[in-house]
């Protein structure tokens, strides 16, 4: 009777427990999938650029739509290999509508950003951009060029166009994590650490020095 007292006794205390470490668990496990890591340590431009300084840079909102030419390569699979980069700016667009918005324009201009087409021999793909600082100190970041070799197939013309977009909006450097669309290997994927960097960016104020 006496050890059957001590069962009774227990057995709610030993369900609290049981719940308290399950809790636990699920929190460890929701903490190690959370897309708050970044790599924003890694994106800001390069301090010879920017005034001896390193930035964090990116566009205004007032520049939202971002226009992108992308004409076709004068390749076999050129209108294949245009789909692929249309579609990598779609994917940018779809992961992170609440920062960034493309369109894609029929022409080049000024303000978009034009793909150039160039065989290339020391790199996979690059790009190039400008930026101006405003009269109230605002530093206005425009992708000026994504440069690709027409010598690839489509899926690595998409893999290297989900690369350099992500470069042209504003995370200049490299992820050091593998699996992401900025890593030194790009996944051709762009991952929860890519969009949760470019939240990071985009919640500063453009021009925003490394560190401070």
């Amino acid at each position: 009777m006496k050890t059957k007292n001590v069962r009774r006794a227990l057995a709610p205390l030993l369900t609290v427990l049981l719940a308290a470490c399950a809790w636990a668990q699920q929190g460890v496990s929701s903490q190690a999938g959370s897309s708050a890591e970044t790599y924003l340590s890694d994106v800001a431009s390069h301090a010879d650029n920017t005034g001896g300084k390193a930035r964090l840079l990116h566009y205004l909102s007032t520049d939202m739509p971002i226009a992108v030419y992308v004409p076709p390569p004068d390749a076999k699979n050129g209108q294949a290999l245009r789909d692929a980069v249309v579609r990598a700016v779609k994917a940018w667009q779809n992961a992170a509508p609440d920062v960034v918005q493309f369109v894609i324009v029929g022409k080049p201009g000024s303000d978009a950003t034009s793909v150039r087409w160039q065989h290339l021999d020391t790199v996979a793909a690059s790009y190039r951009y400008a930026y101006t600082v405003t009269a109230q100190n605002q530093y206005r970041f425009h992708a000026t060029e994504l440069i690709l070799d027409p010598r690839n197939g489509p899926d690595e013309t998409y893999r290297l166009a989900l690369l350099v977009l992500g470069q042209s909006l504003g995370m200049l450097g490299r992820s050091p994590y593998q699996g992401d669309a900025l890593s030194v290997t790009p996944s051709g994927a762009i991952s929860e650490r890519d969009v949760a960097t470019l939240r990071a960016l985009y919640n500063v104020p453009s021009g925003t020095v490394l560190g401070q």
